[in-house]
């Protein structure tokens, strides 16, 4: 994982709390009044997403495998 490592336990915690936090932050910033917030979360996805499947990945070939060392 790295020179900072939580374990396996903790590490998916965190993750699933983030996730969750993400989640949940986002609903809040769509609720009524701000009525161009979902098209704007919606556009801002559909370009992240767009960014990545025209470019990203094929450039990007994850992180370095360091158990074959």
């Amino acid at each position: 994982m790295g020179p900072f490592d939580l374990g396996r336990p903790a590490f998916r915690a965190l993750a699933a709390t983030a996730t969750l936090a993400v989640l949940l932050v986002i609903w809040i910033g769509v609720q009524p009044p701000n009525d161009r917030a979902l098209t704007v979360t919606a556009a801002t996805l559909a370009l992240l997403g767009a960014c990545w499947w025209l470019g990203v990945r094929k450039t990007f070939r994850g992180p370095p495998n360091l158990s074959s060392q």
